[in-house]
């Protein structure tokens, strides 16, 4: 079962998640050129399949993977191997999403959070970034299904039928409506709609 899929931006590759494995397609020839092994980590989940709920395939050729188990990873996928793991909940990470400069992600979780992720350099002297943990939001009452990186902002949306505009605080430029966080309701009923 393909449960999650993301293209690289060459177009020439495709990454799809699934139960305990991470596969990359190459376009052209249709087949499978990298399986990733992805478990639930710990004795207590240790016979428990591992959902890859989401991935993210980067300019780079890095992969991210959002899974059951409540982590969210970084492969590299020329050798497959695991780079970073961010166990970042105990329950599922179920959505990701990156932004157009690929130096943020966020991921939404079953507990109602969304977590942002940003490549940061964390020593100094030291020319290699890090993906770090950076930022919690907690805006959802239920599982956050969907998640969007704009320039300036995080937007969610999950079963608490509401969708949340979170303004990223650090690059918004004046104070505006566009700063204020913003939470719609749905089933949303315009004024027009209701008087008719």
């Amino acid at each position: 079962r393909v449960l999650s899929l993301a293209w690289h931006k060459s177009g020439t590759m495709i990454v799809t998640g699934s139960l305990d494995v991470i596969r990359v397609f190459d376009v052209k020839s249709g087949h499978s050129t990298r399986r990733i092994l992805v478990d639930c980590g710990g004795t207590a989940l240790h016979n428990r399949e591992c959902v890859v709920w989401s991935v993210c395939f980067l300019s780079d050729y890095t992969i991210v993977s959002a899974d059951s188990a409540g982590k969210v990873q970084f492969w590299d996928w020329r050798t497959g191997t695991l780079l970073k793991t961010h166990p970042i909940t105990k329950c599922d990470v179920l959505t990701l999403a990156v932004n157009d400069a690929e130096d943020s992600i966020v991921a939404g979780t079953s507990e109602g959070t969304v977590v942002q992720f940003q490549l940061l350099t964390v020593k100094s002297g030291v020319s290699d970034a890090q993906w770090v943990r950076t930022k919690t939001f907690k805006h959802h009452s239920h599982d956050v299904r969907a998640v969007v990186h704009t320039k300036t902002a995080l937007i969610s949306g999950g079963l608490d039928a509401q969708l949340v505009i979170r303004p990223l605080m650090d690059l918004v430029e004046t104070k505006s409506y566009e700063a204020a966080l913003r939470k719609i309701l749905f089933p949303h009923v315009s004024s027009s709609a209701a008087t008719v």
